[in-house]
């Protein structure tokens, strides 16, 4: 829904933007599918943070390394997340870390669920802040977030070492 609402913000009178769902593997095909598009900057995507900063450590045969095949450009947008648990879960459990412990000393009982650059920054940014997109990030809960191109790299870089971390902390089993 971000990538379609921003689309028609990036169109120029020369060139339309297309915003295409691509399902499947979890966002997976979509990085493979843009990497296997020619190097002209007309090809972008539109990812969420766990595609490039998780899965790189919980999947083994994965066809993209985000330090060096993905270039960040702009951040859109940012949401709030958060960690819920059912009734199942004793109330006594109110960390992460304690989750996890208690995750794993129960693992039956236990389940969970997950869902030209600079030219091309300066584009996104614009767009990002323009009152039509502001108000469908509203309708979506997201909060309007840039920062330009090398500062994004950063978080990028930080999230995937960081999440790394934590992927092996928990003792999740890579996956093929």
């Amino acid at each position: 829904m971000l990538a379609r609402a921003l689309a028609p913000k990036l169109a120029r009178e020369d060139a339309a933007v297309i915003a295409e769902n691509k399902p499947g593997a979890g966002g997976r095909l979509a990085v493979t599918q843009m990497l296997g598009s020619p190097a002209d900057a007309k090809t972008l995507l539109m990812t969420a943070d766990p595609i490039l900063a998780i899965y790189p450590h919980v999947f083994r045969k994965l066809a993209y390394h985000t330090d060096t095949d993905i270039i960040p450009v702009a951040p859109v947008a940012s949401e709030p997340i958060a960690l819920v648990v059912g009734p199942m879960v004793p109330a006594s459990v109110t960390t992460l870390a304690q989750f996890v412990d208690w995750c794993r000393k129960r693992p039956k009982d236990a389940s969970y669920a997950a869902a030209a650059v600079q030219d091309t920054y300066a584009a996104v940014t614009a767009a990002a802040r323009s009152p039509e997109l502001t108000g469908t990030l509203d309708k979506l809960a997201l909060d309007a977030y840039s920062m330009d191109q090398a500062a994004f790299t950063a978080p990028v870089k930080a999230d995937l070492e960081r999440w790394g971390a934590i992927v092996k902390a928990t003792g999740y089993p890579a996956e093929d």
